[in-house]
């Protein structure tokens, strides 16, 4: 807190001495506290100064608990998270040297706020806390952590919103592909593959199908990638079992589309199968020049990786 600011901590100071002192027979005056606090945290935002608006956050969301007011202390530990999350940013902005221990503890008050929020069955703000964080997670490079929080987000979600669960998939397996986690790819992408099926049964628009058909895709590019040869072929041809009674959309899935009308496709996967597993370098080369324009930024991320290994065994 800067110096012209530390009449501000006086007052925090004042309002926890005279929230502590307890006579006979009288409680607490939690009400008033939070009065107090509340009108502080306004100060210290026209500040803009975080970490002490996620202490007295803290503080409020204790007041709260006291008070038995589950949903605010949730909100008061969320708001917590938050300016913590905040002040690191900023301070990577600023260049000024970010404190892991910001992060650790905005995750902490994270966690709790969500915990509130599942007793109470706000399924919907509990997966939104999850994608938050998720979200910051994979802004600092710590993906693994970030594919899990998103992961949690689409479990709480997959029954009453499909379409923010895939969402959080898709984003779930972009962190596996920064990590190389391959085996975890494969298992996001059967779950949105599942999803999508089944949202697709209930409805008549042909959007879930296009999720299908790429995620498909991509199952089909990992299990190359993974060197399970058999299950890529096998998956290719149930793709192209399934091509014909899907119908053409018109819209933003153009990529999606080719797969729809372009039989040629299925022959470019299947020559990709052949090429990668008989490490013939300069067919996947010439496989990968001719799907680039196909696939979607994540399938060709996906082929890096898969020249990459047919360099390796050509060796």
């Amino acid at each position: 807190m800067s110096q012209q600011n530390t009449p501000l901590l006086d007052v925090y100071r004042q309002i926890l001495t005279k929230l502590k002192k307890r006579r006979f027979f009288s409680k607490p005056n939690f009400d008033e506290a939070v009065d107090g606090f509340t009108e502080l945290l306004k100060a210290l935002r026209r500040g803009e100064e975080d970490e002490y608006s996620g202490l007295v956050s803290i503080s409020i969301a204790k007041c709260h608990q006291q008070q038995q007011n589950t949903l605010l202390e949730a909100l008061y530990y969320h708001r917590a998270g938050k300016f913590f999350l905040n002040s690191q940013k900023q301070m990577a902005v600023t260049g000024t040297s970010t404190f892991q221990e910001l992060t650790e503890l905005a995750m902490e008050f994270y966690i709790t706020a969500i915990s509130l929020y599942l007793e109470q069955r706000r399924l919907a703000m509990a997966a939104s806390l999850y994608y938050e964080l998720a979200e910051h997670l994979s802004l600092v490079k710590r993906t693994k952590e970030a594919s899990l929080y998103y992961e949690k987000a689409a479990e709480l979600q997959q029954t009453d919103n499909a379409m923010s669960a895939i969402v959080s998939l898709h984003k779930a397996f972009a962190c596996d592909l920064k990590h190389a986690q391959y085996q975890h790819a494969s298992e996001t992408l059967q779950w949105i593959i599942k999803l999508a099926t089944e949202q697709s049964t209930l409805n008549s628009d042909t959007f879930y199908v296009d999720v299908k058909v790429e995620a498909m895709v991509s199952f089909i590019l990992v299990l190359i990638l993974q060197g399970d040869f058999p299950q890529a072929r096998l998956m290719t041809k149930h793709l192209q079992k399934e091509h014909g009674d899907i119908p053409a959309t018109s819209g933003t899935a153009k990529n999606v589309n080719i797969f729809f009308t372009s039989e040629w496709f299925f022959a470019l996967m299947e020559c990709l199968v052949d090429a990668v597993e008989s490490a013939n370098e300069r067919e996947v080369i010439k496989i990968q020049s001719e799907l680039k324009e196909l696939l979607t930024p994540s399938q060709n991320e996906i082929l890096v990786p898969i020249l990459q290994a047919s360099r390796v065994n050509f060796v």
